[in-house]
């Protein structure tokens, strides 16, 4: 059935291959039927988060064309439950469309689009500022912070590797004071979760994911860096369990990080805060458009996708299994201390 579509695109990233892509997939959906609008939005360091909820109105979806720094500007500005996103990903990590399961190819994310089967999605909000993937004060932000966005935009990953290197050598260790659901913890790093993909495509923790209403924290309650860059290396060789071992994983509603006071913290990648910082999950989730075939979702996710979109339970799906499922996962939700060994697919 043709739609009203809204396409949102970060006008610095059509360019080259990704202008195809984009130019592709808005040329397949209009060869659908679906009427499709194009706004152009620019980089977060040049302007304000664009307020697209009234406009979102008049639509039956809008689609976000670009990076997880685009997606992250257009939640800043988006209050709207009923109208469903879409992701067209021409960024460099696209952690967002990687946790949604997006294709990579044009016709893929066409068919994503167009076959419109959603899922509901909880973002994260630090001090009012929305964070869809992950937001961290220690290491990872004080090398953030450092980096120049128009160096970046100039020398990509290898200005960035070197300005990471730099930062190691210069980070001294901190003593965060942190809250978390009211209980208080001490750590010289701490990173929330909201997605399962942290730096690319590795994964922190397995269980973390972006359509669960909950956070995850991470702290390394030790002063050490070496014991963080031990995490980092486990991490980036896809060993969860042994990052699990060396760092406190837990999951959370509320975490706040009081001190010390003015340090900086990064949400998506992007240093937008200085502690203190509050972060609490959204009570009210958004409707993301994903893949039908969209890997790993939880027993309790499949079956709320599946409602959404009006399909039937599979066969031999009883009353049985599903308390035996739901069992499972309550039975995880009441573990407080998680390190898992699965290695993401993505980091295999």
């Amino acid at each position: 059935m043709p739609r009203k579509i809204l396409v949102v695109a970060n006008q610095r990233k059509l360019a080259g291959r990704r202008k195809e892509l984009y130019d592709s997939v808005v040329g397949g959906l209009r060869a659908l039927g679906h009427d499709v609008a194009e706004r152009a939005v620019t980089p977060a360091a040049e302007a304000a988060a664009p307020d697209l909820s009234s406009e979102a109105l008049a639509f039956d979806q809008v689609v976000i064309a670009g990076g997880d720094g685009t997606v992250n500007r257009v939640l800043q500005g988006w209050d709207s439950s009923e109208v469903p996103l879409a992701l067209v990903p021409l960024g460099t990590c696209n952690l967002v469309a990687r946790e949604c399961g997006y294709p990579k190819d044009a016709s893929g994310i066409i068919s994503v689009i167009d076959e419109d089967r959603r899922m509901p999605i909880y973002v994260a909000w630090a001090n009012g500022v929305a964070c869809a993937i992950a937001a961290g004060c220690g290491l990872d932000s004080f090398i953030l912070d450092s980096i120049a966005w128009r160096w970046k935009k100039r020398l990509g990953r290898v200005y960035v590797a070197w300005k990471s290197c730099v930062g190691i050598l210069r980070y001294r260790s901190r003593r965060f004071e942190v809250r978390v659901d009211g209980s208080p913890v001490h750590g010289s790093s701490v990173f929330i979760l909201k997605g399962r993909y942290y730096a690319g495509p590795f994964s922190i923790s397995d269980e973390a994911s972006l359509f669960e209403p909950c956070l995850f924290r991470v702290v390394n309650e030790h002063p050490s860096l070496w014991r963080l860059l031990v995490a980092g290396a486990a991490m980036f060789m896809g060993n969860t369990r042994r990052v699990g071992e060396i760092l406190t994983i837990k999951r959370a509603r509320e975490v706040e990080i009081t001190g010390p006071a003015g340090f900086p913290v990064h949400l998506d990648g992007d240093v937008r805060l200085r502690t203190p910082v509050r972060i609490v999950v959204s009570e009210r989730p958004l409707l993301m458009c994903v893949p039908a075939n969209r890997p790993d979702v939880s027993a309790v996710g499949a079956e709320r996708f599946r409602r959404l979109n009006g399909e039937r339970p599979p066969r031999g799906h009883d009353a049985g299994e599903h308390a035996h499922s739901h069992h499972e996962r309550r039975v995880r939700d009441d573990q407080p201390d998680l390190a898992h060994g699965q290695r993401s697919d993505d980091a295999a």
